[in-house]
C-alpha cells in the first residue's frame, strides 16, 4: 500500500530487495485467496474500485526489477478478478493497469514457465468486453505469445510440460475468444517463417527440443551407443552335458587353455583333468584348434 503509483521502469541493472520481494509475493498469494472466496468477494470490489489497481501498475510495468513471478501474480490477480467480477472489468481499464500488462507482454514478455502458461488466460480475461477485446486486438500481444517460440530466452523457460500447457491455454483462448483466430494463425504463419530462416543461417546452431530436452536426447543417444558397442557377454568356461551312461562331456574354450598349450578341465568328480592341445599354426598364424576333452566320472 505505500508503494508509488508510479509505473516509470526501474534501471535494468537494479533488482528489488529480497526481503521485500518476499513480503510482496505473500501478499499477492494473499489476495488471490481472497478474490477467489464468494464469501469475502464484498472486500474485493473494494479493493479494485480503490488505487490498489494504480498500485498494481508498478509491478506489471516492471518485471525486471521485480522478478517473473511478482509479475505473474499481479498478472493472475487480474486474471481472477475479471472472471470473477466482469461487471468491473471497466474499473481496471479506466486505471490504465489493463493496458500496462498488454504493453509489458507486446514488448517482452518474461520468461518464465509459469508466465508462459497463465498468459493466455490472462489475455482472455482482459478480452471479457468488447473495450477489452479491441485493446488486445490493437495490442500485438496475441503475436507475441507465438514469438517466444523463436526467442532463445523463452526456449530455456520451455521445460517439462510447460509446452502442451502453454498449447492448452492458447487454444481456450481462441476457443474463448474466436475473433482473435485470425490474428493467431498469422502469428503462427509468421514465428514459422522466423523459425526457418533462423535454421539456414549459419551462425544458428538447431538442437532437438529446449536446452533440457536436449540433453537429456543427448544422453539417450550416448547411453543406446554404449549399449550397442558393448561386447557380448562370454559364454560359461565349460559347458557340461549329462549323457546317459553317467558320463560327464566337458568343452573347454580357448580362455581355459594353460600357458603351456594344455587344455584344462574339471569333471563331475571334481577331479582336475588335462590333456594337451597341439597346436596347429599355418603360414599366416592362424588361430590353434580348440580341443574337446572328455572325462568319465568314477
Amino acid at each position: 500500500a505505500t508503494a508509488t503509483a508510479t509505473a516509470t521502469p526501474e534501471p535494468a541493472k537494479a533488482l528489488c530487495d529480497p526481503d521485500r520481494k518476499s513480503l510482496i509475493k505473500v501478499l499477492l498469494r494473499m489476495l488471490l485467496v481472497v478474490v477467489r472466496e464468494p464469501t469475502i468477494l464484498a472486500v474485493t470490489r473494494d479493493i479494485a474500485e480503490g488505487d490498489f489497481p494504480t498500485k498494481l501498475k508498478l509491478f506489471v510495468a516492471n518485471p525486471l526489477y521485480f522478478g517473473t513471478t511478482i509479475w505473474n501474480l499481479a498478472a493472475k490477480w487480474v486474471m481472477e478478478f475479471a472472471n470473477s467480477e466482469p461487471n468491473l472489468l471497466p474499473a481496471l481499464q479506466d486505471s490504465g493497469l489493463c493496458s500496462t500488462i498488454l504493453e509489458t507482454v507486446s514488448t517482452a514478455i518474461p520468461a518464465s514457465g509459469e508466465v508462459l502458461v497463465d498468459l493466455p488466460g490472462v489475455i482472455a480475461a482482459l478480452c471479457l468486453n468488447d473495450r477489452g477485446l479491441q485493446e488486445v486486438a490493437r495490442s500485438g500481444a496475441v503475436g507475441a505469445l507465438f514469438g517466444v517460440f523463436v526467442s532463445a530466452k523463452h526456449l530455456t523457460a520451455m521445460y517439462s510440460d510447460v509446452p502442451s500447457l502453454f498449447g492448452c491455454s492458447v487454444d481456450e483462448l481462441f476457443r474463448h475468444q474466436p475473433s482473435l483466430k485470425p490474428l493467431g494463425m498469422k502469428a503462427l504463419a509468421s514465428a514459422l517463417e522466423n523459425l526457418v530462416a533462423l535454421s539456414n543461417h549459419k551462425d544458428v546452431e538447431c538442437t532437438i527440443g529446449t536446452d533440457y530436452g536436449a540433453r537429456r536426447f543427448e544422453r539417450q543417444l550416448q547411453k543406446q551407443a554404449g549399449s550397442a558397442a558393448a561386447p557380448a557377454a562370454p559364454s560359461a568356461a565349460t559347458t557340461a552335458a549329462a549323457s546317459a551312461d553317467g558320463s560327464v562331456a566337458m568343452e573347454v574354450t580357448p580362455a581355459e587353455t594353460a600357458s603351456d598349450g594344455a587344455a584344462v578341465g574339471t569333471a563331475g568328480d571334481g577331479a582336475t583333468h588335462s590333456e594337451s592341445a597341439p597346436m596347429d599354426t599355418s603360414q599366416d598364424g592362424g588361430a590353434a584348434a580348440v580341443e574337446t576333452a572328455t572325462a568319465t566320472a568314477t
